[in-house]
């Protein structure tokens, strides 16, 4: 016996071993007597730190009641209102749905519960005078306020308050208590409801550090917690230094108690007293969301159960106030890399490192979709501030990712692989194509010529189209045109085309285009040059009038051939041939001959995008007045976006009249989940 004591009570400071061992040994070394385990406040499970010491509780009960040892009993004590939530334990347990046998304990009987008052009172030496009468209002008053709480008898905690009360009245009058001590202080409706504000106001609590530490240890659904000093302190906005003092101040005053490392309100009517007092309605909704974030970070890994979208707007709404552990921190990042809802505050606000650490192990899982791997690479390559490799680039090829992908395409073109930038350009995305465009430029113009070779032996009518703006982009260097086999054709060709774009009318402009044509150029490029000298000679009318004859592809070089600021009367032509291409789209919108339809929408939307490229501010009346009349079919969104482009471009933004460059419109990064910080990193 007396070595099963010392591996029980002289061991560590908490067991943690298996119930049965200890209990079979005490039931050998007790015979011919039985073992009682009586286990206190089991309703503490619903609130255990340590899920797994929990659940092996709940395992080890089942064992002993499966068993049904004969000199091994069991006594669990729980709140009676807290039943509801008890009963899967009691099933587990029992293997039944009826639970376990139970018997529910009454209050204390009016005589007992006099007698403990009585005993307290020679203990503190408090005479009492009292009488006869007086003492059974009293005792009346214990016993109805007691029934308010479900009581049959008189309520515990009441004779605790009551002796308190006596205690407090007699201090400036030692050893007499009197009916009219307890008639002032508004009989038993005032020591009950008054004994925490009696307490916070002897302590002198004028600066709320007192009531803040109670509130800390108080769940929202009034029961206590257990917190440890680092915790309370992370809650109260308080040094630990001078947390612990003030946990010390409670724990005197009897409302906290220290059990092993961690701390707790003394007593449940006490948790149940500060969070209706002292806990108001946003606090309680705060705490709701704490614990609700809690608990389901500690079952994340076997449930694998998400926050929702709810969840997460409820806990964005306290973000400033949220520090989360490194377990909520892990299932923020899972719910906000499936889209579930607003995370990333509370993300870039931890420690970077420890931010990539949660990243990659996460990345490292299996079941994660192209979307959720890309989301978590962006947000790595946003907190580290590394690249991302050739596999993570291609998760973002997605169209649902258009938005992402241009983003990070605009923040670092210059690194962007060609690979990449070579399937950008042909996304269906223009936001995407845009930001591919930019990058483009921006290699060719620091030497990264071989662009030029690609872009000119593809088919492709974005490349063809991404060609001709770089043409005609006078941010670009000249390409030498040294017929010598240093330069190759199509740098010839390129650089040929470039002079003609950037020739003022007159001879340079003939004797570029004559040489061009002698190396005899490729069909669409001779067209574009021929577009560029007949726009910079006699205008863009005579080519708008071509446009019925001449098909989809050649109306595309043709406009991407117009350059520089358009004067009014090419402006208005240009949208004049809009208008009438976008009533040719708008009638054929529902034509079963679905080729025919997309021709005149190619059309349509070729004019659009060279309104929307030469748009300025100057132009703004006419680009108004054409939306009013036009129909609202797919090419619109051009001028819609050439619309906004020329009514709210700021002056000290507006492109330089020297510059070629077409202007891009997209919306990087507007993705909600990411927010300003993400689209400006």
């Amino acid at each position: 016996m007396s070595a099963l004591l010392a591996s029980v009570f002289e061991g560590p400071h908490s067991y943690r071993g298996a119930l049965l061992s200890p209990l079979e040994q005490a039931a050998v070394a007790v015979v011919p007597r039985r073992v009682l385990l009586i286990i206190d406040q089991f309703e503490d499970i619903l609130t255990a730190r340590d899920e797994r010491e929990a659940e092996r509780l709940v395992r080890d009960l089942q064992t002993i009641h499966y068993l049904d040892h004969p000199r091994i009993r069991v006594l669990v004590s729980y709140r009676a209102d807290l039943e509801a939530r008890l009963g899967r334990f009691w099933q587990l347990i029992s293997g039944s749905p009826q639970g376990l046998a139970r018997v529910y304990v009454g209050g204390i009987s009016g005589s007992e519960a006099w007698k403990s008052v009585e005993s307290a009172c020679s203990d503190l030496r408090i005479r009492l005078e009292l009488s006869e009468a007086e003492m059974a209002q009293i005792g009346e008053d214990l016993q109805s306020f007691s029934a308010r709480q479900g009581e049959q008898g008189v309520y515990p905690p009441y004779i605790q308050m009551f002796i308190d009360h006596m205690w407090r009245k007699t201090e400036s009058k030692p050893g007499t208590y009197r009916f009219d001590n307890y008639l002032t202080s508004g009989g038993m409706e005032g020591v009950t409801a008054g004994y925490l504000t009696r307490q916070l106001a002897y302590a002198r609590d004028t600066k709320g550090q007192l009531k803040s530490a109670l509130v800390s240890l108080v769940r929202s659904y009034g029961v206590k917690a257990q917190k440890s000093l680092a915790e309370v302190a992370l809650e109260t906005g308080l040094a630990e230094k001078d947390c612990e003092v003030v946990l010390e101040q409670l724990i005197d005053l009897r409302l906290v108690r220290h059990v092993a490392d961690l701390y707790e309100v003394a007593h449940d009517f006490l948790a149940r007293d500060i969070s209706a007092k002292l806990v108001d309605s946003e606090e309680k909704e705060f705490k709701r969301v704490r614990e609700l974030v809690s608990s389901k970070s500690a079952t994340y890994t076997t449930t694998r159960s998400l926050l929702t979208v709810e969840e997460l707007l409820m806990l964005f709404k306290y973000k400033e106030r949220v520090l989360p552990s490194d377990a909520e921190l892990r299932l923020i990042l899972a719910s906000w890399a499936e889209e579930q809802g607003p995370g990333l505050y509370l993300l870039l606000a931890s420690t970077s490192s420890r931010l990539v650490e949660l990243i990659r192990d996460e990345e490292s899982k299996g079941d994660l979709d192209d979307e959720e791997r890309a989301m978590l690479a962006l947000l790595r390559r946003k907190v580290s501030g590394s690249t991302l490799g050739p596999r993570e680039w291609s998760l973002f090829r997605r169209y649902q990712l258009g938005m992402e992908l241009a983003g990070i395409i605009s923040a670092a073109p210059l690194d962007c692989p060609d690979q990449v930038l070579s399937w950008a350009l042909r996304s269906k995305r223009r936001t995407v194509r845009d930001a591919a465009f930019e990058a483009v430029a921006k290699k060719v113009a620091n030497g990264r010529r071989k662009w030029i070779a690609v872009l000119t032996k593809s088919s492709s009518p974005f490349y063809r189209s991404t060609y001709e703006l770089l043409a005609i982009d006078g941010n670009l260097p000249l390409f030498p045109i040294n017929p010598s086999r240093t330069v190759s054709r199509p740098m010839q060709e390129f650089g040929l085309v470039q002079r003609i774009a950037r020739a003022e009318p007159g001879p340079l402009l003939r004797t570029s285009l004559n040489e061009l044509r002698k190396i005899r150029p490729r069909a669409h490029v001779w067209l574009f040059a021929k577009g560029i000298a007949t726009h910079r000679t006699i205008g863009l009318a005579p080519t708008l009038i071509k446009l019925p004859r001449l098909g989809s592809s050649k109306v595309a070089t043709l406009m991407n051939s117009a350059r520089g600021n358009l004067n009014s009367s090419d402006f208005l032509a240009l949208l004049d041939a809009y208008f009438e291409w976008n009533q040719k789209e708008a009638r054929l919108a529902d034509e079963m001959n679905r080729r025919l339809s997309r021709v005149y929408e190619d059309k349509a939307s070729a004019l659009a995008k060279t309104i929307l490229r030469l748009s300025t501010k100057q132009n703004l009346k006419p680009l108004r007045n054409s939306f009013e009349k036009i129909t609202l079919t797919p090419s619109a969104q051009y001028l819609a976006l050439a619309l906004v482009h020329a009514g709210t471009w700021p002056t000290s933004l507006e492109p330089s009249r020297k510059s070629n460059r077409p202007a891009t419109t997209s919306a990087i990064g507007f993705r909600s989940r990411w927010g300003a910080s993400l689209r400006n990193g």
